[in-house]
């Protein structure tokens, strides 16, 4: 029997399949869109105050940031501006006061010693200079002066109040205080019928003075104060109310003052402004008793011959 077959080929067995491991899942596409920009936005920066100290006198201080810099820089030590042009910065002026009392410093040269400090028998020289008691006694002149002031200001009633006076006296010139005040009894003077000389000072804005100044006339109207009084100003209201350019008004006038022996303390010849505003003017009259106004020359009108006064109004330093 012929030999032995050779043994059959065996099935391949199927490899083992491993999962897959599951995929997460992915967002779908989606197509860009284009968004609109917005409006720009400027970011504000904060900027830092930078304080500039007071120059020392002697600087040279910068046109451009006004700082102050040494006399021998040619440059701002801050902005590098040139300094060709700096102004140089002046010396502080001390009150008379500090300089009467301040003491003097000498300046030694180099390798030098004060007289104070010196020990090779050229020290300081005893006493006093000339210079230096000179100020010494005029710091305790004016510091006795003082005291004395105080003291007599508090103790004296007839110190007192001679201060008390100057110093009214100076306040009634620097800023004085006025009041108003007013013409006592009638006034007398020429006048158009319904417009006599008192409605000048009768402190109403609606009744007027008018007089006839045709043919070279000189109205003048005259009042009386009772008592005696410090008059400093006189306020003049020209024309006439409500037909302002219907009559006459004053260009030139003069103005008066009497004491109580007719005699005059005060006058002044004044121009007055064609308008309807008062128009103020110093006098400084010293106790007086009466007044007079005279019109020499009058604005032209539309038509009427009476020159009208609105009001004449005073004003004494109380």
């Amino acid at each position: 029997m012929a030999a032995t077959s050779a043994a059959a080929p065996q099935p391949a067995q199927p490899a083992a399949v491993v999962p897959a491991p599951p995929q997460p899942e992915q967002p779908a596409s989606r197509q860009p869109v284009a968004l609109r920009a917005g409006p720009e936005r400027v970011r504000q920066v904060a900027r830092q105050q930078v304080e500039t100290p007071a120059a020392n006198p002697g600087d040279l201080v910068c046109g451009n940031c006004r700082i102050g810099n040494d006399p021998s820089r040619k440059f701002c030590r801050r902005c590098g501006q040139s300094l060709a042009e700096a102004v140089v910065a002046p010396a502080r002026k001390l009150p008379w006061y500090r300089r009467l009392f301040r003491r003097r410093t000498t300046v030694v040269a180099a390798g030098e010693r004060p007289r104070t400090m010196r020990t090779d028998g050229q020290g300081a020289r005893t006493g006093l200079s000339l210079g230096r008691l000179l100020r010494m006694v005029i710091q305790v002149v004016v510091i006795a002066a003082v005291v004395g002031a105080v003291v007599g200001y508090a103790v004296v009633p007839g110190w007192r109040d001679g201060v008390n006076s100057a110093i009214s006296s100076v306040r009634q010139i620097v800023a004085p205080n006025l009041v108003t005040v007013r013409t006592s009894g009638q006034a007398s003077g020429p006048a158009s019928k319904g417009h006599p000389a008192q409605a000048a000072f009768d402190g109403f804005s609606n009744t007027y003075w008018a007089a006839p100044a045709a043919d070279g006339a000189t109205p003048t109207i005259s009042a009386s104060f009772d008592p005696p009084t410090d008059v400093a100003k006189i306020l003049v209201t020209s024309g006439a109310v409500p037909d302002y350019q219907g009559n006459l008004r004053p260009h030139d006038i003069t103005v008066q003052f009497l004491d109580a022996a007719g005699a005059i303390v005060a006058a002044k010849d004044l121009e007055l402004k064609d308008t309807h505003d008062p128009q103020s003017f110093d006098v400084s009259a010293k106790a007086a008793t009466a007044f007079r106004l005279i019109v020499r020359s009058v604005y032209a009108s539309s038509g009427g011959a009476n020159v009208a006064i609105t009001e004449v109004e005073f004003l004494a330093a109380k």
